[in-house]
């Protein structure tokens, strides 16, 4: 069985590559091999490359899991990479190009795949090669400029009449720019150093089977089952010290007393915090969101935690955290706004100036007078569909947990009436709920977009606490029946948008999510077939996001010597290319999934996310440089970041390091975790 991959030397290499295919195999549409490469009697120093070919005809819909859809990039105001037009260089767009190579850390699987006219092809690499020195000595990696011997991929496409090429790239680089959001966006240029007789081992593989659009996901799933054996995902603490730990972690490091309310970031370090006190100001970001990153869900997981270990102090801030929330956040229209800012910055060592966001017109735009804003938006009048309908979700289950017996349940539950009364009455024709609302002129200000998804699991939560009204139920099961057809199509188009407030209409896995959960309460209610495939489909698109292997570090960095896993990480998006925790509010639904379906690869994936967000939490003083109960949003497993124009320096590294900060929203997903493994029957106190 000859290899169908060409061997292409970069034309600056110095010395020869002999490539030998050792073994082969041929199993279900994929074509797998041990290649060795071995260098030449002069050595060998430059790059190559394993190049399969893509015949002319039509342009194929590409996918490299949790990096590049389709032709990539569509919103043109975002930065990261996208196919040039056909017949087109890129030249007026400079994140536009007919050839893009990827480091592979950049992605979630160690796979890159091209369908058109029913079939799917593609290459799959491990994620590392192999080096063997001739002389016996100890091998690394074979390249400079890098500590993990990782490999690359890298697709082109020059048009119908010319066609295109998937390709293995060694050693991994990036070109024509590589997606670090910083100025230093430079392609890379890595090169091979062999000695003579130096050898190269690599498993690879080549797929090539019919399919639907929906293809891809038997290919990764058999990808990730053989991945799983080497790259296992990280150990995790036991439930009740991870449920502990992370609720002393919000009431120690973001719980604000006078006035009351939860700093959206806290420095791990506390020393700087305090010199920076000393000059005037605080590290930390003085405001709250109330649905999305922060603010009811914190509430409701506060709330959930008290009722399930008993801890007085966490109930009585998710109180104050709902008083203040329905008391005052709510619009005139009924919608919720969508963040809070508390005026001057409280801290342990005094206030400070906290000007409000840039865009934000408010009264005091020098932050001294506490007010309700747009979050991420920048105009006071907006509120995001995703963000409303995220805090109308977590009233609901905050309500259910506290139950009719409580004094402000009436009141606070005519808060969330009114909420959903206001997502009913923008609800279309097609039955989407639209994208962000303009809450001075009461009209959608913008329809495009799929972050009205989440209504339909905030009203599936708020039926129960409306029993005594038939008519509005009947009205709310009607909505989120004709919200699952609505958005229906964006699921069959496996490119799902909206979800993120900061990420505009670029596909994102917090998309995946809202449609997974949103599915899967249409199913819970109404069993149909029609559901039950959408809630599948969303969840094999959300789960290319995840990572099926884990990233090497080097071997004096910090994340080394912790073992940190990215097995189980979630690209955030491709704009956003780092992995985050937001998948634990549907890991219930995916254990639904795979009763649902008999396949059990949607729960280990669960089990892998909250594995991988367990480890993130500092158990103890010190650990990640930060208190106990603190958890940062990003650590970094590429060289990425937001520095926008912001220049890190030429010397700046950045993978292998972590953010400094402490987010509410990420210590409370353990919390959320921990409840969707209740849900599903996982739950270990």
């Amino acid at each position: 069985m000859s290899c169908p991959l060409a061997l292409v030397i970069d034309p600056d290499a110095s010395g020869a590559l002999r490539l030998e295919a050792v073994a082969g195999d041929d199993t279900d549409g994929r074509l797998a091999w041990q290649l060795e490469l071995t260098a030449g009697a002069d050595g060998f120093v430059g790059r190559a490359a394993l190049v399969l070919p893509l015949a002319p005809g039509p342009r194929p819909w590409f996918l490299f899991p949790g990096f590049f859809y389709g032709s990539g990039r569509s919103d043109p105001v975002l930065h990261y990479p996208a196919l040039a037009p056909e017949g087109d260089g890129g030249d007026a767009d400079p994140w536009a190009s007919a050839h893009w190579d990827f480091a592979l850390d950049r992605g979630a699987f160690p796979v890159l795949l091209a369908w058109r006219e029913q079939r799917w092809c593609g290459v799959e690499v491990a994620p590392h090669y192999r080096l063997q020195r001739a002389d016996g000595a100890p091998a690394g990696p074979a390249h400079w400029g890098d500590s993990e011997p990782q490999v690359g991929l890298g697709l082109s496409w020059e048009g119908t009449a010319a066609g295109g090429a998937l390709r293995i790239n060694l050693p991994a680089n990036e070109a024509p720019r590589r997606h670090a959001r910083c100025v230093r966006d430079a392609a890379t240029a890595r090169r091979l150093r062999l000695e003579p007789g130096d050898r190269i081992v690599l498993h690879c593989g080549v797929w090539e089977r019919p399919g639907t659009a929906h293809g891809y996901q038997p290919i990764l799933e058999r990808v990730y089952a053989g991945l799983r054996p080497a790259h296992p995902p990280a150990d995790a603490a036991s439930h009740a010290e991870l449920a502990d730990c992370a609720a002393d972690g919000l009431l120690d490091w973001h719980w604000v007393e006078d006035p009351g309310y939860m700093v959206y970031t806290a420095a791990f370090d506390r020393s700087v915090e305090f010199n920076a006190n000393n000059k005037g100001t605080s590290l930390g970001w003085h405001f709250e969101a109330l649905g999305f990153v922060g603010g009811f869900p914190v509430a409701f997981g506060l709330l959930w935690h008290d009722a399930q270990r008993g801890h007085p102090a966490a109930r009585a801030v998710a109180e104050r955290m709902l008083e203040r929330f329905c008391d005052e956040a709510p619009s005139e229209w009924g919608f919720f706004r969508t963040s809070y800012h508390p005026g001057r910055a409280q801290t342990r060592n005094g206030s400070f100036p906290n000007p409000a966001p840039t865009g934000a017109a408010n009264d005091d735009p020098s932050g001294e007078t506490p007010f309700y804003g747009s979050c991420w938006q920048g105009d006071q009048c907006l509120a995001h569909a995703r963000t409303t309908a995220d805090a109308s979700l977590y009233l609901a289950r905050c309500l259910a947990l506290l139950g009719p017996q409580h004094p402000r349940y009436d009141a606070w539950r005519r808060s969330l009436r009114r909420s959903l009364e206001a997502a009913l009455s923008v609800q279309d024709a097609a039955g989407r709920f639209g994208q962000l609302y303009d809450l001075c002129r009461r009209a959608v200000a913008q329809a495009e977009g799929a972050g009205g998804l989440l209504w339909i699991v905030a009203m599936d939560r708020a039926i129960p606490l409306f029993a005594d009204d038939p008519t509005f139920v009947a009205a709310l099961e009607a909505a989120m029946r004709r919200a699952g057809v609505g958005y229906a199509p964006d699921v069959e188009a496996e490119y799902i948008c909206g979800a993120p407030e900061d990420v505009r209409l670029a596909p994102t896995s917090e998309d995946g999510y809202n449609a997974i959960m949103a599915y899967a309460a249409l199913h819970r209610r109404c069993g149909s077939a029609r559901d039950r495939e959408l809630l599948q489909r969303a969840a094999d698109w959300t789960l290319t996001w995840r990572k099926a292997y884990n990233v090497r570090f080097a071997a004096r960095s910090a994340l080394a010597h912790a073992d940190f896993r990215t097995c189980g990480g979630d690209f955030a998006s491709a704009h956003n290319n780092h992995l985050h925790v937001y998948g634990c509010n549907c890991l219930a639904d995916l254990h639904y999934l795979a009763q649902l379906s008999g396949n059990d690869y949607y729960a280990r994936r669960a089990d892998d996310h909250f594995a991988f967000t367990a480890q993130l939490l500092c158990l103890d003083p010190g650990q990640w440089n930060g208190q106990r109960g603190m958890m940062t949003e990003q650590f970094y497993t590429s060289d990425w970041s937001i520095w926008g124009g912001w220049d890190p320096g030429p010397a700046h590294r950045q993978k292998g390091t972590w953010m400094g900060f402490s987010h509410v929203w990420c210590i409370n997903m353990i919390l959320l975790g921990l409840e969707q493994l209740e849900q599903a029957g996982r739950l270990e106190f």
